[in-house]
Protein backbone atom coordinates (compact mmCIF):
# COMPACT_ATOMS: atom_id res chain seq x y z
CA UNK A 1 0.00 0.00 0.00
CA UNK A 2 1.58 3.05 -1.09
CA UNK A 3 1.79 5.90 1.70
CA UNK A 4 0.93 9.15 2.34
CA UNK A 5 3.90 11.61 4.65
CA UNK A 6 1.88 14.45 6.23
CA UNK A 7 3.99 16.62 8.20
CA UNK A 8 2.03 18.96 10.26
CA UNK A 9 4.47 21.98 11.48
CA UNK A 10 3.47 24.23 14.02
CA UNK A 11 -0.09 24.79 16.04
CA UNK A 12 -1.95 25.20 13.09
CA UNK A 13 -0.44 21.98 11.25
CA UNK A 14 -1.78 20.13 14.49
CA UNK A 15 -5.42 21.45 14.26
CA UNK A 16 -6.01 20.72 10.45
CA UNK A 17 -4.68 17.10 11.02
CA UNK A 18 -6.83 16.95 13.59
CA UNK A 19 -9.85 17.49 11.31
CA UNK A 20 -7.79 14.83 8.75
CA UNK A 21 -8.30 12.09 11.79
CA UNK A 22 -12.10 13.02 12.22
CA UNK A 23 -13.05 12.74 8.47
CA UNK A 24 -10.90 9.50 8.29
CA UNK A 25 -13.17 8.32 11.28
CA UNK A 26 -16.23 9.33 9.52
CA UNK A 27 -15.21 7.64 6.45
CA UNK A 28 -13.60 9.37 3.79
CA UNK A 29 -11.22 7.64 2.21
CA UNK A 30 -7.78 8.18 1.01
CA UNK A 31 -7.36 7.05 -2.49
CA UNK A 32 -5.83 3.34 -1.38
CA UNK A 33 -3.09 5.53 0.74
CA UNK A 34 -1.66 4.46 4.14
CA UNK A 35 -1.58 7.92 6.21
CA UNK A 36 1.98 8.15 8.74
CA UNK A 37 1.46 11.52 10.20
CA UNK A 38 4.50 13.45 11.53
CA UNK A 39 4.48 16.49 13.83
CA UNK A 40 7.27 19.77 13.63
CA UNK A 41 6.49 21.69 16.76
CA UNK A 42 9.23 22.46 19.44
CA UNK A 43 5.87 23.77 21.85
CA UNK A 44 5.35 20.48 23.59
CA UNK A 45 3.01 21.78 26.49
CA UNK A 46 0.82 23.12 23.91
CA UNK A 47 -2.69 21.37 24.90
CA UNK A 48 -3.50 21.23 20.88
CA UNK A 49 -0.57 19.17 20.39
CA UNK A 50 -1.55 16.90 22.94
CA UNK A 51 -5.15 16.51 22.05
CA UNK A 52 -3.83 15.67 18.31
CA UNK A 53 -1.46 13.21 19.60
CA UNK A 54 -3.96 11.54 21.66
CA UNK A 55 -6.79 11.63 18.73
CA UNK A 56 -3.79 9.66 16.46
CA UNK A 57 -3.12 7.48 19.02
CA UNK A 58 -7.35 6.54 18.92
CA UNK A 59 -7.27 6.30 15.52
CA UNK A 60 -4.73 3.91 15.01
CA UNK A 61 -5.78 1.76 17.80
CA UNK A 62 -9.46 1.88 16.52
CA UNK A 63 -8.14 0.87 12.82
CA UNK A 64 -6.46 -2.15 14.12
CA UNK A 65 -8.72 -3.23 15.98
CA UNK A 66 -11.27 -3.03 13.78
CA UNK A 67 -9.60 -4.70 10.81
CA UNK A 68 -6.77 -6.78 12.18
CA UNK A 69 -6.15 -9.23 10.02
CA UNK A 70 -8.82 -8.34 6.92
CA UNK A 71 -9.51 -5.43 5.07
CA UNK A 72 -12.67 -3.49 5.39
CA UNK A 73 -15.60 -4.39 2.75
CA UNK A 74 -15.84 -1.11 1.72
CA UNK A 75 -13.76 2.34 1.01
CA UNK A 76 -16.76 4.22 3.22
CA UNK A 77 -17.08 2.28 6.64
CA UNK A 78 -15.60 4.21 9.26
CA UNK A 79 -12.11 4.15 10.57
CA UNK A 80 -11.68 2.24 7.38
CA UNK A 81 -8.36 4.13 6.45
CA UNK A 82 -5.14 2.88 7.83
CA UNK A 83 -2.86 5.35 10.00
CA UNK A 84 0.68 4.35 11.25
CA UNK A 85 3.15 6.35 13.20
CA UNK A 86 6.67 6.66 11.35
CA UNK A 87 8.24 4.63 14.55
CA UNK A 88 6.16 1.74 13.80
CA UNK A 89 6.32 1.71 9.79
CA UNK A 90 10.29 2.19 10.11
CA UNK A 91 10.55 -0.05 13.17
CA UNK A 92 14.43 1.31 13.58
CA UNK A 93 13.97 1.72 17.65
CA UNK A 94 11.99 5.25 17.46
CA UNK A 95 10.24 6.35 20.30
CA UNK A 96 6.32 5.47 19.39
CA UNK A 97 4.73 8.18 18.90
CA UNK A 98 3.52 10.80 16.40
CA UNK A 99 6.25 13.62 16.87
CA UNK A 100 9.97 13.18 17.52
CA UNK A 101 11.66 16.75 17.55
CA UNK A 102 12.64 16.98 21.68
CA UNK A 103 11.77 20.04 23.51
CA UNK A 104 14.22 22.60 23.82
CA UNK A 105 14.47 23.61 27.40
CA UNK A 106 16.79 26.80 26.44
CA UNK A 107 16.57 30.39 24.99
CA UNK A 108 17.47 31.29 21.72
CA UNK A 109 20.64 32.61 22.83
CA UNK A 110 22.12 29.03 24.67
CA UNK A 111 20.60 27.57 22.07
CA UNK A 112 23.24 29.85 19.53
CA UNK A 113 25.99 29.66 22.43
CA UNK A 114 25.87 33.56 22.82
CA UNK A 115 27.11 33.82 26.26
CA UNK A 116 30.46 31.75 25.50
CA UNK A 117 31.57 33.86 22.32
CA UNK A 118 34.31 36.45 23.12
CA UNK A 119 32.96 40.10 22.94
CA UNK A 120 35.36 40.90 20.59
CA UNK A 121 34.13 37.62 19.03
CA UNK A 122 32.62 38.95 14.86
CA UNK A 123 30.32 35.92 15.37
CA UNK A 124 28.82 37.80 18.39
CA UNK A 125 28.98 41.10 16.66
CA UNK A 126 26.76 39.25 13.87
CA UNK A 127 24.24 37.79 16.62
CA UNK A 128 23.84 41.53 17.98
CA UNK A 129 23.42 42.87 14.65
CA UNK A 130 20.94 39.89 13.40
CA UNK A 131 18.68 39.66 16.69
CA UNK A 132 18.10 42.30 20.07
CA UNK A 133 18.36 40.87 23.72
CA UNK A 134 14.33 40.11 23.84
CA UNK A 135 14.91 37.60 20.97
CA UNK A 136 17.88 36.32 22.61
CA UNK A 137 15.95 35.38 25.52
CA UNK A 138 12.78 33.48 24.05
CA UNK A 139 12.41 30.81 25.91
CA UNK A 140 12.32 27.83 22.69
CA UNK A 141 10.01 25.64 24.74
CA UNK A 142 6.91 27.80 24.12
CA UNK A 143 8.07 27.95 20.76
CA UNK A 144 9.33 30.58 18.03
CA UNK A 145 5.95 33.05 19.12
CA UNK A 146 5.77 34.41 15.98
CA UNK A 147 9.22 34.66 15.00
CA UNK A 148 10.27 32.67 11.56
CA UNK A 149 13.44 34.28 11.86
CA UNK A 150 14.55 31.86 15.63
CA UNK A 151 12.39 29.06 13.96
CA UNK A 152 15.18 28.84 10.74
CA UNK A 153 17.59 28.31 12.36
CA UNK A 154 16.28 26.02 15.30
CA UNK A 155 14.20 23.61 12.79
CA UNK A 156 17.37 23.44 10.41
CA UNK A 157 19.47 20.74 12.23
CA UNK A 158 16.16 18.70 11.64
CA UNK A 159 17.60 16.78 8.59
CA UNK A 160 20.68 15.36 11.27
CA UNK A 161 17.98 14.00 13.48
CA UNK A 162 17.73 10.23 13.89
CA UNK A 163 13.48 10.42 12.98
CA UNK A 164 14.15 12.38 9.70
CA UNK A 165 16.98 9.90 8.78
CA UNK A 166 14.56 7.00 8.99
CA UNK A 167 11.77 8.79 7.31
CA UNK A 168 14.45 8.74 4.89
CA UNK A 169 15.32 5.03 4.79
CA UNK A 170 11.90 3.84 4.59
CA UNK A 171 10.26 6.17 2.10
CA UNK A 172 10.08 3.99 -1.19
CA UNK A 173 8.43 4.64 -4.94
CA UNK A 174 4.79 5.75 -4.44
CA UNK A 175 4.52 6.57 -1.43
CA UNK A 176 3.82 11.10 -1.58
CA UNK A 177 4.52 13.76 0.80
CA UNK A 178 2.43 16.87 1.90
CA UNK A 179 3.21 19.40 4.20
CA UNK A 180 0.88 21.35 6.45
CA UNK A 181 1.82 24.71 8.45
CA UNK A 182 0.33 28.56 8.92
CA UNK A 183 2.32 31.38 6.85
CA UNK A 184 1.57 33.83 9.77
CA UNK A 185 3.49 32.70 12.49
CA UNK A 186 6.78 31.27 13.31
CA UNK A 187 7.23 27.41 13.29
CA UNK A 188 5.17 27.19 10.21
CA UNK A 189 6.55 29.96 7.98
CA UNK A 190 10.22 28.87 8.64
CA UNK A 191 9.35 25.55 8.74
CA UNK A 192 7.69 24.91 5.68
CA UNK A 193 10.53 26.10 3.53
CA UNK A 194 13.13 23.97 5.34
CA UNK A 195 11.59 21.19 5.05
CA UNK A 196 10.72 21.01 1.23
CA UNK A 197 14.29 22.14 0.75
CA UNK A 198 15.44 19.55 2.09
CA UNK A 199 13.12 17.01 0.90
CA UNK A 200 14.18 17.61 -2.52
CA UNK A 201 18.19 17.51 -1.56
CA UNK A 202 17.12 14.22 0.11
CA UNK A 203 19.85 11.20 -0.36
CA UNK A 204 16.86 9.30 -1.35
CA UNK A 205 16.25 9.58 -4.78
CA UNK A 206 12.57 8.83 -4.48
CA UNK A 207 12.15 11.53 -2.19
CA UNK A 208 13.73 14.23 -4.69
CA UNK A 209 11.45 12.93 -7.47
CA UNK A 210 8.10 12.33 -5.23
CA UNK A 211 5.00 14.17 -5.51
CA UNK A 212 5.02 17.01 -2.65
CA UNK A 213 1.51 18.65 -1.84
CA UNK A 214 1.63 21.75 0.56
CA UNK A 215 -0.82 23.92 2.29
CA UNK A 216 0.31 27.23 3.17
CA UNK A 217 -2.56 28.51 5.54
CA UNK A 218 -3.19 32.73 5.81
CA UNK A 219 -4.74 34.33 8.21
CA UNK A 220 -8.14 33.05 9.48
CA UNK A 221 -8.24 34.61 13.07
CA UNK A 222 -7.27 37.29 14.71
CA UNK A 223 -6.28 38.04 18.42
CA UNK A 224 -8.00 40.47 20.94
CA UNK A 225 -5.36 43.27 22.26
CA UNK A 226 -4.02 41.84 25.47
CA UNK A 227 -4.18 43.60 28.80
CA UNK A 228 -2.98 47.24 29.38
CA UNK A 229 -0.82 45.74 32.02
CA UNK A 230 -0.25 42.28 30.16
CA UNK A 231 3.67 41.99 31.05
CA UNK A 232 3.65 39.50 27.89
CA UNK A 233 2.40 41.20 24.55
CA UNK A 234 4.62 38.87 22.07
CA UNK A 235 2.44 38.10 19.66
CA UNK A 236 0.29 40.85 17.08
CA UNK A 237 -2.37 39.40 15.13
CA UNK A 238 -2.69 43.06 12.88
CA UNK A 239 1.05 41.57 11.80
CA UNK A 240 -0.80 38.69 10.16
CA UNK A 241 -1.36 39.88 7.19
CA UNK A 242 2.41 42.11 6.50
CA UNK A 243 4.22 38.42 7.42
CA UNK A 244 2.06 36.60 5.27
CA UNK A 245 2.82 38.58 2.26
CA UNK A 246 6.60 38.23 3.47
CA UNK A 247 6.48 35.04 3.39
CA UNK A 248 4.84 34.08 0.08
CA UNK A 249 7.23 36.46 -1.16
CA UNK A 250 10.15 34.36 -0.39
CA UNK A 251 8.26 31.57 -1.29
CA UNK A 252 7.56 32.64 -5.19
CA UNK A 253 11.27 32.82 -5.39
CA UNK A 254 12.29 29.60 -3.55
CA UNK A 255 9.55 27.13 -3.27
CA UNK A 256 9.50 26.23 -6.78
CA UNK A 257 9.48 22.46 -6.37
CA UNK A 258 6.23 21.21 -4.81
CA UNK A 259 4.16 19.84 -6.87
CA UNK A 260 0.90 21.06 -5.95
CA UNK A 261 0.44 24.60 -3.45
CA UNK A 262 -3.07 24.93 -2.04
CA UNK A 263 -3.95 28.56 -0.37
CA UNK A 264 -6.14 28.78 2.09
CA UNK A 265 -7.20 31.82 4.60
CA UNK A 266 -10.73 33.25 5.93
CA UNK A 267 -11.56 36.91 4.95
CA UNK A 268 -13.85 37.10 8.43
CA UNK A 269 -11.24 36.61 10.42
CA UNK A 270 -12.61 35.25 14.45
CA UNK A 271 -11.69 37.39 17.14
CA UNK A 272 -9.51 34.91 19.67
CA UNK A 273 -8.66 35.87 23.12
CA UNK A 274 -4.98 36.90 23.29
CA UNK A 275 -3.97 33.90 25.77
CA UNK A 276 0.21 34.07 26.89
CA UNK A 277 -0.45 31.06 28.77
CA UNK A 278 -0.18 28.09 26.57
CA UNK A 279 -2.37 26.25 29.25
CA UNK A 280 -5.21 28.23 28.79
CA UNK A 281 -5.54 28.80 25.40
CA UNK A 282 -8.72 26.73 23.88
CA UNK A 283 -9.05 28.23 20.72
CA UNK A 284 -12.62 26.31 19.60
CA UNK A 285 -12.11 24.50 15.98
CA UNK A 286 -12.57 26.41 12.78
CA UNK A 287 -14.02 25.69 8.98
CA UNK A 288 -10.80 26.74 7.39
CA UNK A 289 -9.40 23.60 9.16
CA UNK A 290 -11.64 21.10 7.80
CA UNK A 291 -11.35 22.80 4.26
CA UNK A 292 -7.55 22.47 4.74
CA UNK A 293 -7.66 18.51 5.70
CA UNK A 294 -10.09 18.30 2.40
CA UNK A 295 -7.04 19.60 0.47
CA UNK A 296 -4.84 16.42 1.64
CA UNK A 297 -7.55 14.63 0.16
CA UNK A 298 -7.98 16.02 -2.99
CA UNK A 299 -4.22 16.10 -3.28
CA UNK A 300 -3.88 12.21 -2.80
CA UNK A 301 -6.79 11.59 -5.56
CA UNK A 302 -4.50 13.34 -8.54
CA UNK A 303 -1.51 12.54 -10.12
CA UNK A 304 1.51 15.10 -10.98
CA UNK A 305 4.02 14.82 -13.14
CA UNK A 306 5.67 18.74 -13.14
CA UNK A 307 6.18 20.89 -10.46
CA UNK A 308 4.86 24.02 -12.23
CA UNK A 309 1.26 25.83 -12.93
CA UNK A 310 0.16 23.47 -9.93
CA UNK A 311 -0.90 26.45 -7.45
CA UNK A 312 -4.89 26.32 -6.25
CA UNK A 313 -6.66 28.51 -4.59
CA UNK A 314 -8.97 26.10 -2.38
CA UNK A 315 -12.26 27.03 -1.07
CA UNK A 316 -15.75 26.78 -0.32
CA UNK A 317 -18.20 26.95 -2.98
CA UNK A 318 -20.32 29.55 -1.86
CA UNK A 319 -19.17 32.73 0.31
CA UNK A 320 -21.10 32.89 3.68
CA UNK A 321 -19.90 32.87 7.32
CA UNK A 322 -22.54 30.33 7.98
CA UNK A 323 -21.52 27.07 7.07
CA UNK A 324 -23.57 23.58 7.11
CA UNK A 325 -23.30 20.70 4.71
CA UNK A 326 -25.72 22.14 1.89
CA UNK A 327 -23.08 24.81 0.74
CA UNK A 328 -20.55 22.82 1.92
CA UNK A 329 -19.23 22.04 -1.49
CA UNK A 330 -15.55 22.59 -1.93
CA UNK A 331 -14.22 24.20 -5.85
CA UNK A 332 -10.55 25.14 -6.59
CA UNK A 333 -9.37 27.00 -8.83
CA UNK A 334 -6.06 26.06 -10.98
CA UNK A 335 -4.01 29.85 -10.42
CA UNK A 336 -1.11 28.38 -12.80
CA UNK A 337 1.24 31.05 -12.59
CA UNK A 338 -0.22 34.00 -10.59
CA UNK A 339 2.10 35.80 -8.29
CA UNK A 340 2.26 34.29 -5.01
CA UNK A 341 2.33 37.54 -2.90
CA UNK A 342 -1.13 38.13 -4.94
CA UNK A 343 -2.73 34.90 -3.60
CA UNK A 344 -2.68 36.82 0.12
CA UNK A 345 -5.94 38.73 -1.82
CA UNK A 346 -7.24 36.25 -3.67
CA UNK A 347 -7.56 33.79 -0.68
CA UNK A 348 -8.81 36.26 1.36
CA UNK A 349 -11.30 37.99 -0.52
CA UNK A 350 -13.20 35.26 -1.99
Amino acid sequence: MPRLFVFAIGGTGARVLKSLTMLLAAGVGTSGYSIIPIIIDPHKDLPELKECKNMLRLYSKIHKHLYSGHRPSSDSIFFHSNMQSLSESAQSGLKEGFDFDERIDETFGEFLSYNSLDNNDRNRDLLDLLYNEQTLNTKLSVGFKGNPNIGAVVLNSFEDSDWYRSFEKIFDKGDKIFVISSVFGGTGASGLPLLIKNLRKSKNKEIKSASIGALPIMPYFKLSEPDADSEHKDIDSNNFITKTKAALSYYEHNLREVNALYYLADPHEQTVPYVNDETKQNNKAHVVELVGASAILDFLGRDFDVTEENQYQYALKMGTKDVDFSNSDLRYVNMGSTNLVGATFIATNM
